[in-house]
């Protein structure tokens, strides 16, 4: 017949004498034959330096802890737990430790389970949501460390989490809010990480108070460690010199290594090595998921072709299997090849990744693809096709499979653009002022590029000059609209080009609102340059002088006199975003 008693007496005995060697610890609050309700007692954990004395001053913290003694086996490391021990360790603790002491077979064993605050809800919630009531429940324990100051770091780590976990702040988990940073949070000393990980760890959700505008962490979940992994990096590189980064991760639970390399991990190869010489090796297995766009795509399978492409008869089930699985990879590192070629000749950046393209810009490309290699005839022969791939914007000029990409210097080989003077005759204006908004969304456009567009082109013209001028303020709008300096900067260059072919007043307005918008003031000179045109003849030109000289009632008063299909017709120029903060 058992002995409760002396089964509990050992228990506990077990539990002071596992904890004999450690100084700093106080295990004499652990009572045997405890009549208190619910746990058993504490155990103290001091910060003592030498032959320093236990007190109040050096008490780190005490741990509560519950001990149950029992002389049958532990099975799965799995022991029941009374329910209405858990609910008091709810209602009249901040957590405990645990302990279950067997003695099964004269062999004793000791196993520990963290009852955080969170533990004990989410258990009790299971409990709760059982179709039948349940007087026990079965829990997981950990079997002490050898080492009993690794299971003192475990409390430390426990105390951390207990005053995280205070009954006010777990609360705030059932209060349904934004789901922001998760975050994990674990208290250890290096040498013992690996044991307190594997003990448990705890998740708490980032949220920012409103009050006092700082980040409080609400308790979100407790999770157990399904494996740890050790990690080694290094580079991996082939016989033509290419490189890769490359991780390689090793599981202390099953030995299994996963080498990953590529971009963003494209390449994984696992493989579980050999235990002897004579033991075989479990097979390798290897899996390429293209990643990135296709010149990082095409990098990382053709570094793993360098590693895998070797000749190999198929004269099993394994080598064809193999030869297949080689073959795909080399039609796949053909297809990027020929991509990426046709890429370079519509001056598309390689960069493009194919992971952001949506369905319908995917078969505008492969269109464009068809027609370049005469797979597909389009109607009429010449064509302007406007697209957008990946959120940049592309403009093409279509003649029979001929493909030229509008911002590029082959653009003026093949095309020129002119207007007619007052006399009807055609002059030659530069090629890239035709497209004028959204630039900054135009992967290829450049300062340069439109500046070498002018050539030898004219600007003297009054015509000519208007034109160009009508270009920088076409300018100027999609500056206010995209904030891109370098589109203020082009407007600054061509109108400087043209403003001495530029009527006065215009001129004088122009090199104002461009001033105003690259340093947000206007000098001595150009403010005494507006003053006469608040008395212009032109009522769009006075509308513009009292909006750069700022005089904020003469700008309303103005504006109010404007119909409504004047007010419509000016908020089409670029001065009315000058003027709108002073209007509204």
């Amino acid at each position: 017949m058992v002995n409760q008693k002396k089964t509990e007496e050992q228990a506990v005995n077990a539990i002071k004498f596992y904890f004999d060697s450690v100084d700093f610890v106080d295990t004499s609050k652990i009572a045997i034959n405890d009549k208190e309700p619910g746990l058993d007692g504490a155990i103290d954990v001091y910060g003592v330096k030498d032959s320093e004395q236990f007190s109040k001053s050096n008490l780190k913290f005490s741990m509560p802890v519950q001990v149950k003694g029992t002389t049958k086996k532990i099975t799965n490391n799995k022991h029941s737990v009374q329910v209405v021990d858990l609910s008091f360790y709810q209602k009249h603790s901040n957590g405990l430790v645990y302990f279950v002491v067997s003695t099964f077979n004269h062999e004793r064993r000791i196993f520990f389970r963290k009852l955080a605050p969170l533990d004990i809800k989410e258990i009790l919630e299971k409990v709760r949501l059982g179709k039948v009531a349940q007087k026990t429940k079965t829990l997981s324990f950990t079997i002490v460390p050898n080492d009993p100051k690794a299971l003192i770091n475990i409390f430390s780590d426990l105390h951390a989490q207990q005053e995280r976990q205070s009954r006010n702040v777990l609360d705030l988990s059932e209060i349904a809010g934004p789901t922001g940073e998760i975050v994990a949070k674990v208290t250890s000393q290096p040498k013992y990480l690996e044991d307190t990980i594997r003990s448990g760890v705890y998740f708490y959700r980032k949220s920012l108070d409103s009050v006092t505008g700082k980040n409080i962490l609400i308790p979100y979940s407790s999770a157990k460690v399904a494996d740890i992994f050790e990690l080694e990096s290094g580079v991996i590189s082939d016989r033509r010199g290419n490189s890769l980064t490359s991780k390689i991760y090793t599981s202390k639970k099953t030995g299994r290594k996963e080498l990953l390399l590529g971009y963003k991990d494209s390449i994984k190869i696992s493989w579980i090595p050999k235990q002897k010489s004579s033991s075989p090796m479990e097979k390798v297995r290897i899996h390429f998921t293209p990643r990135g766009d296709f010149s990082q795509c095409l990098a990382d399978v053709s570094l793993l072709l360098e590693y895998l492409r070797t000749p190999t008869k198929p004269t099993s089930k394994e080598a064809e299997k193999w030869n297949t699985f080689i073959d795909a990879l080399t039609q796949q590192e053909a297809r990027l090849r020929a991509i990426i070629e046709d890429l370079k000749v519509l001056n598309i950046p390689i960069s493009l990744n194919p992971d952001n393209l949506k369905d319908d810009e995917i078969k505008s490309l492969n269109n464009l693809q068809r027609v370049l290699h005469n797979d597909l005839v389009v109607k009429p022969l010449d064509q302007h096709v406007n697209m957008t791939l990946a959120s940049k914007k592309y403009d093409f000029f279509i003649h029979e499979n001929r493909i030229i990409n509008y911002f590029t210097p082959a653009f003026p080989k093949h095309y020129i653009v002119q207007i007619d003077d007052e006399k009807g005759n055609p002059t030659i204006v530069n090629p890239y002022t035709g497209i004028y908004e959204n630039l900054e969304q135009y992967p290829n456009f450049s300062i340069d590029l439109v500046i070498k567009g002018f050539g030898d082109a004219p600007y003297d013209k009054p015509e000519i000059a208007n034109y160009y001028n009508q270009y920088v303020l076409n300018l100027l709008l999609d500056f206010d609209r995209s904030g891109e300096a370098k589109i203020l900067s082009l407007a600054e260059i061509i109108f400087k080009k043209v403003e001495n072919n530029l009527p006065r007043e215009i001129a004088t307005i122009n090199s104002a609102q461009i001033k105003k918008r690259i340093s947000g003031i206007l000098g001595l000179s150009a403010l005494k340059s507006l003053i006469p045109l608040t008395d212009s003849k032109d009522q769009l030109i006075q509308f513009a002088a009292v909006v750069l000289l700022e005089q904020k009632e003469e700008v309303l008063k103005r504006w109010q006199d404007f119909s409504p299909d004047q007010q419509t017709e000016m908020k089409e120029w670029p001065i009315f975003h000058l003027a709108a903060p002073m209007i509204s």
